[in-house]
């Protein structure tokens, strides 16, 4: 189904376990230069789709992102703290009849071992990161490989500069457009069985300003989201009430499936992955760990 898309002119500032992908806004509101950016307008149709997904855009206005990054061309909508390709937006409004959560956006898992999730970090360039960013990444790899999942695992490769024929699974980049409207960092749907293949960090996490373990939930954060997780108070988005921003609306309990044994409110905030402020949780949850390892155990949902 093609999508209908109003281009407009507009001022973008936007926010918004379970599986699919978002990504984060910082704790604090941000300043930041206005700046005209080609937006669209949503209809009626595609917003509904997207609640059936767990996305909660602030408004019918979105961002539309066209970028080259390491050669390679990335074309969507920066949807609240969603990317969401224009191709994933239109399955969406195509399977508005089913539940995506656990069917579409968990990626594939293999009958027998564990899949490898190949984790690569650009450390060149103007999207490279820098030491304490790298750092930081090397740390979260090391935390998602202690959860011991049962039919996933994670390795690093610091340095992915060019893609050539080993692309890896998810890339890191640092980027201040990716993370637009705010946002200090940003991730890419899972799509077709594979984990969402960008993960953007802002510029502004870079150097001494900025608490390495914040930096450490922020991409712990955003690799959650990469392989399959909304936000846990995707319903409310109650983290966020605290710092001026409005909750998600009204959503049937009907709508979203869920992890089985894990908390079933969407309105959870004691987890990495609610939508603001998980910097304040700072590492994996009980109920953080009992999500990741009953989705990524090989069962059926």
């Amino acid at each position: 189904m093609k999508i209908n898309l109003l281009k407009t002119r507009y001022l973008l500032m936007a926010t918004s376990f379970l599986l699919i992908l978002n990504s984060c806004e910082t704790e604090d509101t941000i300043n930041q230069e206005e700046m005209n950016t080609t937006t669209i307008a949503l209809n009626e149709t595609q917003l509904n789709a997207l609640k059936l997904n767990g996305i909660t855009p602030e408004s019918n206005i979105v961002e539309e992102f066209k970028e080259t990054i390491l050669g390679e061309s990335i074309e969507g909508l920066l949807i609240s703290d969603n990317f969401i390709s224009y191709k994933e937006l239109d399955q969406m409004i195509e399977n508005t009849d089913q539940k995506l959560f656990f069917n579409k956006s968990r990626i594939t898992l293999p009958k027998k071992g564990k899949r490898m999730i190949t984790v690569g970090v650009v450390t060149s360039g103007s999207q490279g990161l820098d030491n304490k960013q790298r750092n930081a990444a090397q740390t979260v790899i090391h935390r998602y490989k202690s959860l011991n999942l049962k039919k996933i695992d994670f390795r690093i490769l610091i340095g992915v500069n060019n893609f050539g024929n080993t692309r890896p699974d998810i890339v890191i980049i640092s980027s201040d457009s990716f993370t637009s409207g705010g946002f200090d960092g940003r991730a890419r749907f899972p799509e077709n069985g594979n984990p969402g293949d960008l993960i953007g960090i802002n510029t502004r996490t870079q150097g001494s300003n900025w608490p390495q373990s914040e930096l450490v939930s922020l991409i712990m954060h955003e690799l959650g989201h990469a392989i399959g997780f909304v936000h846990a108070d995707y319903k409310t988005r109650r983290s966020c009430i605290p710092f001026g921003l409005e909750d998600a609306g009204d959503f049937s309990d009907n709508q979203v499936d869920l992890i089985p044994g894990t908390n079933s409110s969407g309105d959870y905030i004691n987890s990495i992955m609610r939508a603001c402020n998980f910097y304040a949780i700072g590492d994996f949850t009980a109920e953080d760990k009992k999500a990741m390892r009953r989705a990524y155990n090989g069962q059926s949902f």
